[in-house]
């Protein structure tokens, strides 16, 4: 059975798949243990599961054993290249060899251990910085093999020599942006190093001043002790209190009358009131409204609930059902970044 069947065609717990993921990942713990005495430092396995895509690492092969048994494969991973297929099989052995039988030479040259050392720690990198772009992966792994140019010595690979003219490039353009810095600074030429050290120092204490600006406060503007207070919440003396029947629909009223889904039904209730009551004048009205809204508001919410369900919101229902007894209070608020201390 091919490696793309039993990793995707058939079930996870057919014996098939059990077997092929073992051997998945004794091929990786292979690698990993191959990785670990070249880097000399402890290494952890990706998890190609459904749910990391090889994003995430863990200590131990047990948990992404586990992983891929509830999971499953990531899609199109046929070619392991994180766990050690193509990028470190067969030509990464007889490099181990050609290591081996050269070990005495290779000790010799410093200047070579260093540059294999930077070649290793810049395809270290990049494996972590391509975990979608295997292809691109494996051209940098060839290049590091590659010879410059056929019978030239085995240091000087194609990866090996663009790191080196890489390095010419950016050390020559970072000297010419500070030889330009340096220029710039420049306001006296019969005088330019005195002109150089008070430009520098004028940059600088534009730099002090401005990170010292950043984190002081503006003079003359001082800051108010209620900052961060002003979310409705008392400043001293809370103490539960038990409110009486008239207070309670007094306050009941009043939010009533400022909320928006209320209004339709002040509207209809005053309406009512008139056309009960045709002979008295608006100022009974206005007081009868005061008085028996809130009664009538409950009542005529709960009857348009067991009629329609959907017409009534959460807020009408809870509107209508109205404030708890028991309420807190405070000896002090802010109220608007000023302190009241009156008992409300």
């Amino acid at each position: 059975m091919d490696r793309h069947t039993w990793m995707y065609k058939i079930s996870r717990v057919a014996r098939e798949y059990i077997d092929g993921l073992e051997y998945f990942i004794e091929f990786a713990e292979e690698f990993l243990k191959k990785k670990r005495m070249e880097l000399g430092k402890e290494e952890m396995i990706m998890c190609p599961c459904r749910d990391f895509y090889n994003l995430k690492k863990y200590p131990s092969a047990t948990t992404v054993r586990d992983h891929l048994f509830r999971r499953g494969f990531m899609n199109d991973y046929t070619k392991w290249i994180w766990h050690g297929e193509g990028i470190h099989s067969e030509k990464t052995k007889k490099s181990d060899q050609n290591y081996e039988s050269n070990e005495d030479s290779i000790r010799t040259n410093k200047e070579d251990d260093a540059e294999n050392d930077r070649v290793d720690e810049m395809i270290q990198d990049v494996e972590d910085l391509l975990m979608q772009q295997p292809k691109i992966l494996e051209n940098l792994v060839d290049d590091s093999k590659k010879l410059l140019y056929p019978g030239c010595n085995a240091q000087f690979t194609r990866l090996s020599t663009t790191l080196k003219l890489s390095d010419i490039i950016v050390t020559l353009c970072e000297f010419e942006i500070f030889l330009c810095i340096l220029k710039a600074y420049v306001r006296n030429r019969r005088l330019p190093e005195a002109s150089i050290v008070e430009g520098y120092s004028v940059e600088e204490t534009i730099e002090f001043c401005t990170e010292y600006l950043t984190s002081a406060n503006p003079v003359g503007i001082p800051r108010s002790r209620h900052e961060g207070r002003l979310d409705g919440q008392g400043t001293l003396g809370q103490r539960m209190i038990s409110l009486t029947v008239r207070i309670l629909d007094r306050a009941h009223l009043f939010v009533l009358q400022h909320m928006t889904d209320v209004n339709p039904y002040l509207q209809e209730h005053i309406t009512q009131l008139r056309k009960i009551n045709p002979s008295k004048s608006g100022k009974w009205v206005t007081n009868e409204h005061n008085r028996s809204f809130v009664k009538w508001f409950k009542d005529r919410v709960m009857s348009q609930y067991l009629e329609s369900p959907s017409t009534v919101s959460n807020i009408l229902k809870w509107l209508a059902y109205g404030p708890d007894i028991p309420v807190i209070s405070y000896q002090g608020y802010d109220v608007n970044g000023s302190q009241d201390s009156n008992t409300l």
